[in-house]
């Protein structure tokens, strides 16, 4: 082979690896930013909502309404709400079993306080 023919075959290759490294990865979804963020009152506590005791919407409440869950702190809330908006809605309480760190034994510690009505009931 040419030396010029060893260069030019050299430069494609090194071409199609750069394509290959900045080409998307099929099913690749950026991730929103997600905060945790507490709501307070007039006085500066945390003004947990007005619901009754035992229900939890899983399909809309924010990470500090989730946090209230046994076994669901802060990381634990914002990993089902990145879960919520990468997948969609949660509609049986076994859907949560695809988040990270959500087991049957934390499951089964909330399962009676969870509610899916979602945003719009």
């Amino acid at each position: 082979m040419k030396p010029w023919m060893i260069a030019a075959v050299s430069a494609l290759l090194t071409l199609a690896a750069v394509f290959l490294m900045l080409a998307p990865i099929p099913g690749d979804r950026p991730r929103p930013e997600l905060t945790f963020a507490a709501r307070t009152d007039d006085l500066g506590a945390i003004a947990l909502p007005e619901r009754p005791e035992g229900t939890v919407d899983i399909n809309s409440d924010d990470p500090l309404e989730l946090a209230v869950l046994p076994g669901i702190g802060e990381t634990m809330a914002l990993r089902i709400i990145d879960e919520r908006l990468l997948n969609g809605p949660y509609y049986f309480p076994e859907d949560l079993l695809t988040v990270r760190g959500i087991g049957e034994a934390t499951l089964d510690r909330f399962r009676d306080m969870l509610d899916f009505s979602g945003p719009d009931e």
